[in-house]
């Protein structure tokens, strides 16, 4: 698919979701370039959502009156009120709807009602993001009762990386919560991450599988390796994390502000995750240098108070 129109398509979706026949397209599953699952998914959520924000719409039109009506037995519904639930404050019946795993099973196929031409197609193709949404409001409802593990970090800044037009707007959502949890400002290059996005590990039949799955090493052409670390400032105590779960040990240099070595190292990263103690080293800036086994270099800059 070529990227621009990829892009273009997706803003379609999400930005002109206003219009009826938009809508009607949306429902009947028309949408000329929506030619994979994700994208059929993520505009049909969206025109679920514009429903719910809007109840004169099913009155608009029995094919969008239709498509209410049967994609509320679907996951666009479940999802939309776990969002809702937590929106409101309710965590607890957030927590239940979470726990019912049933209620996350795509269907076989695609619903169609033939007398008008609504098509759902809430199947297996968009297990993917669906696992998205769930990874993201567990790991959010910890985040909100104080007891996020650094494996829900780690989830989040693989999660965040990800590309919104293919894994879900929740990607979005996931970039919110990294950002508060690095109290930084990350700027994603959509462009390069939705044209190399990293394929998913799971076993795509089932939604509740890990979507990054075990370690393993990915070509250059599989995936984009970003790093970041956190607290930032720091005491000393670093937390890095890699976008691509890599098994290689990446080789880590830390200068201070006069380009004086600090720390020289080797560091193997598990579930995302490694880590640096620099012990008792004096306050101010440093830059810390990355090199993976294939010789690409990374550079992260932080302070340390």
């Amino acid at each position: 698919m070529n990227p621009t129109s990829f892009l273009v398509d997706c803003a379609e979706i999400n930005d002109q979701v206003h219009g009826l026949d938009l809508h009607l397209h949306i429902a009947r599953n028309e949408v000329d370039s929506a030619t994979y699952g994700q994208l059929r998914w993520i505009g049909q959520y969206q025109l679920w959502e514009a429903m719910m924000g809007d109840s004169t719409l099913a009155d608009s039109s029995d094919v969008l009156a239709d498509f209410q009506s049967i994609a509320t037995g679907t996951r666009y519904a479940h999802i939309w009120g776990i969002d809702t639930a937590l929106s409101a404050g309710n965590d607890s019946a957030a927590m239940a709807m979470l726990n019912d795993t049933t209620a996350f099973t795509a269907p076989t196929g695609w619903i169609v009602d033939s007398s008008n031409g609504v098509a759902i197609t809430d199947d297996s193709e968009a297990n993917n993001i669906v696992a998205n949404y769930l990874m993201y409001y567990n790991i959010y409802l910890h985040y909100i009762h104080g007891v996020m593990t650094d494996t829900d970090t780690a989830y989040i800044a693989g999660m965040a990386y990800l590309c919104p037009m293919h894994d879900g707007m929740v990607v979005y959502q996931a970039r919110a919560l990294y950002r508060v949890l690095l109290d930084t400002l990350v700027v994603f290059n959509d462009d390069s991450l939705c044209t190399a996005y990293l394929p998913r590990h799971g076993n795509n039949n089932n939604p509740h599988s890990p979507i990054y799955g075990t370690s393993k090493k990915l070509s250059d052409a599989q995936s984009t390796q970003a790093y970041n670390l956190y607290p930032n400032p720091n005491d000393g105590n670093i937390s890095i994390i890699q976008r691509v779960a890599d098994i290689d040990p990446v080789h880590v240099v830390i200068y201070n502000s006069i380009g004086q070595s600090v720390y020289t190292g080797s560091l193997l990263f598990t579930s995302y995750k490694s880590s640096v103690q620099l012990g008792s080293i004096s306050s101010g800036v440093y830059l810390m240098s990355i090199t993976d086994t294939k010789g690409n270099n990374f550079h992260l800059k932080f302070v340390v108070r």
